[in-house]
C-alpha cells in the first residue's frame, strides 16, 4: 500500500521563504569578511589605484570593521558596505564611496596645522612668515626627533624642546600624523620668519587642505564579483 504525503502550497512558501532568509544572511556574512579581509593593514602607505584601500589602524575602530551587512525584514535583500558616516560628504560622496569609485575629495582646515590661534588666509610661505612676526616667536628649529633639533639649535635648547602632532604627508590620508619636535625662539628678523616659515609648511602644510581627485580602489564590488558561485551555493538545497 502506498503513502502519498502533500503540503499544502502556503506551508511550501513557508519553508522556501524560512530557508532562502537563513541562505541570505549567510551570503551577506560572506561577502562581508571577503571585504574586510581585502583591507590591509600598513602604517605608512597609500594603497595603488585600482587596489583595495589600505587600513592605518587596527582593532574595532579600523575601517575593515566598519563594513557590515543588514537583510531587510522581508528577507529578499541584503546590503553590505561600510556603515554611514556622519561627516560631511566629499562632493561626489563619503569617504568609502570616493574609495570604491574615485571622486574629489573637498577643501577643508588642516586639524593638525603648528598653530590652532593663527588667522583665516595664511596660504603662503610669505603670509606664515608674517605671522610668527607678528607674534613675535616661531619654530626656528624643528625636525623629526629630539636629536635632530638638538643639533641645529645647540645642546643648550635640549630642555626647551616640544613635540606636536604634524599631518603625515606619506600617507596622504586625513587623521594620520606623526610627531614632531620643535624649539620657538624670538623671531627679531624677517630672515628668521622665512626660516619659522618653511619649516611649519615642510613639516605641517597650510592651514587649509586643498580639494583634490583620487582614484579608484575598490573593494566591495570586487567582493561581490569575485565569489558569485560562492554566494550562488548557499541557496543550494535548502528544502
Amino acid at each position: 500500500m502506498n503513502c502519498v504525503v502533500r503540503m499544502e502550497p502556503e506551508n511550501l512558501r513557508a519553508i522556501v521563504k524560512k530557508e532562502s532568509r537563513k541562505a541570505l544572511f549567510r551570503a551577506a556574512s560572506f561577502v562581508m569578511r571577503m571585504a574586510r579581509q581585502k583591507i590591509r593593514f600598513r602604517k605608512n602607505r597609500s594603497s595603488l589605484p585600482g587596489q583595495p584601500p589600505f587600513k592605518h589602524k587596527t582593532g574595532a575602530n579600523s575601517f575593515s570593521h566598519s563594513i557590515r551587512f543588514a537583510v531587510d525584514p522581508a528577507g529578499t535583500t541584503a546590503v553590505i558596505g561600510p556603515r554611514r558616516e556622519q561627516k560631511p560628504a566629499n562632493p561626489d560622496g563619503p569617504v568609502p564611496h570616493t574609495l570604491e569609485f574615485g571622486g574629489r575629495t573637498s577643501s577643508g582646515l588642516n586639524s593638525l596645522w603648528f598653530s590652532k590661534n593663527a588667522p583665516a588666509g595664511l596660504n603662503s610661505k610669505a603670509s606664515i612668515a608674517a605671522y610668527f612676526r607678528s607674534v613675535g616667536f616661531g619654530p626656528l628649529f624643528m625636525g623629526t626627533s629630539p636629536e635632530s633639533v638638538t643639533e641645529k639649535a645647540g645642546p643648550a635648547s635640549a630642555a626647551k624642546i616640544r613635540k606636536r602632532r604634524a599631518p603625515d604627508f606619506s600617507r596622504k590620508t586625513d587623521g594620520s600624523y606623526k610627531m614632531i619636535f620643535y624649539v620657538s625662539v624670538p623671531i627679531l628678523s624677517a630672515r628668521q620668519a622665512d626660516r619659522a616659515a618653511e619649516n611649519v609648511v615642510k613639516y605641517f602644510g597650510f592651514p587649509s587642505v586643498p580639494a583634490s581627485s583620487i582614484a579608484p580602489r575598490p573593494f566591495m564590488g570586487p567582493s561581490l564579483a569575485e565569489n558569485q558561485q560562492k554566494i550562488a551555493s548557499f541557496w543550494k538545497n535548502i528544502i
